[in-house]
């Protein structure tokens, strides 16, 4: 097992928000050009957004939708192009959790499945205290897996309307969402109590679990070698598919972010694959797979909610990347986008951190970004969803 020491290195690129740059400008010049930010639409959820968006366009379709929840208990689906509410419906209690297609878990204990097209209830699963754990579907089997603060994990089928298992996680809720593994079949999950387990996906056992110091806030990571997962001692620590305890890496405060893997083929095989987390020590940092610590950025706030990697185009258009592909454009650039919790949007290059472009939302930010084209879609806490454009000059 490898330590990384929160004693940096000098090899390290550790980088801070230049002093002269204004957070009300939408821009910043860098040597590499201009990468501007501006709003182009807002639609409102009637009370703060914790949930982070969920971006959806079908095959052959042109238009884009977003799915997202707020504290208002309200369920919305937006066009993507303009933001025009397509419909909105009213759940039991406030909703925290970030939706699966249309499921999404509430304040009221309830898992709602909605009709897509219509906001309509299709379904409701009844858990026993509140659900803030994000739904996450099996791609082998169609199985929604989410947890509950009753600290059970629910395996649903949604198809034919029944809960197939209901694993106790011990002691703790379960706030974090839970993430699959292909080989071996496995479901990972954390709780409050500090509790990482992995679960086996078919036979609905628990196969292992290791305990970690403090409450665990963040979703475990799937990574090619293991689970990443962070804690609110401030370590974040990296096991493989047995349990092994493979590193661990130490920040210089809690850690509720959970963690952003990317995998681009042009970094070279031996990072090829990039974390990205925040700490509430104000930093987002970028590791290898390895653990080995490869650049810091210091923000003007705690990192709560997650990193998302894109490319940026010259064209004005940013694509989003799940699994990276070389690219013959020179006019293109890697992109990571992350967000104090102050509301200050950061812009940085993928490989070392420097700042690319900044915006200043106008509240506290806890929900994901997620980009899709030349779109950033952002909930805040002032009550709105939020499309910031991306142009560069």
């Amino acid at each position: 097992m490898t330590k990384v020491s929160k004693e940096f290195s000098s090899s390290v690129q550790d980088h801070k928000v230049p002093r002269n740059v204004n957070l009300d400008i939408g821009n910043f010049n860098n040597a590499k050009g201009k990468v501007s930010v501006s709003c182009q639409w807002r639609t409102c959820l009637y009370k703060c957004i914790d949930a982070s968006p969920l971006v959806v366009r079908a095959p052959g379709r042109s238009e884009g939708e977003v799915f997202i929840g707020s504290h208002s208990h309200m369920f919305m689906c937006s066009r993507l192009s303009d933001g025009k509410v397509l419909w909105e419906s009213r759940l039991g209690d406030r909703i925290e959790s970030s939706a699966a297609l249309s499921l999404c878990g509430c304040y009221d204990g309830q898992v709602y499945v909605l009709n897509r097209f219509t906001g309509e209830t299709s379904w409701t699963f009844q858990t026993g205290a509140a659900v803030k754990s994000s739904p996450c579907i099996d791609p082998q089997t169609g199985v929604a897996w989410v947890g509950s603060h009753d600290h059970y994990l629910y395996a649903l089928d949604v198809t034919n309307r029944q809960c197939i298992s209901a694993t106790h996680c011990g002691a703790g809720s379960c706030f974090s969402s839970p993430c699959i593994s292909k080989k071996p079949h496995l479901v990972f999950i954390a709780t409050l109590s500090g509790r990482l387990l992995a679960i086996d996906a078919t036979e609905h056992t628990i196969i292992w679990s290791k305990q970690c110091p403090k409450p665990v806030f963040a979703s475990p990571l799937l990574t090619p070698i293991g689970i990443v997962c962070a804690c609110v001692n401030g370590f974040v620590y990296c096991f493989d598919f047995q349990g092994n305890k493979l590193w661990e890496f130490e920040t210089q405060a809690s850690v509720f972010c959970s963690a952003t893997l990317y995998h681009d083929v042009r970094y070279g095989s031996r990072i090829s694959h990039c974390i990205f987390f925040g700490s509430h020590d104000k930093s987002v940092y970028c590791l290898s797979l390895t653990g080995e610590h490869l650049w810091r950025f210091t923000t003007d706030g705690p990192v709560y909610s997650s990193p998302f990697v894109a490319m940026i185009e010259g064209n004005t258009s940013c694509h989003t990347m799940c699994n990276a592909r070389p690219c013959d454009a020179h006019d293109t650039q890697l992109a990571v986008f992350a967000l104090s919790s102050v509301g200050s949007l950061y812009i940085l290059d993928f490989y070392t951190g420097v700042l690319l472009a900044l915006y200043s939302l106008p509240g506290e930010v806890f929900s994901s970004p997620v980009v899709f084209d030349n779109q950033i879609l952002i909930g805040c806490r002032d009550n709105y969803l939020y499309s910031l454009g991306i142009l560069t000059l």
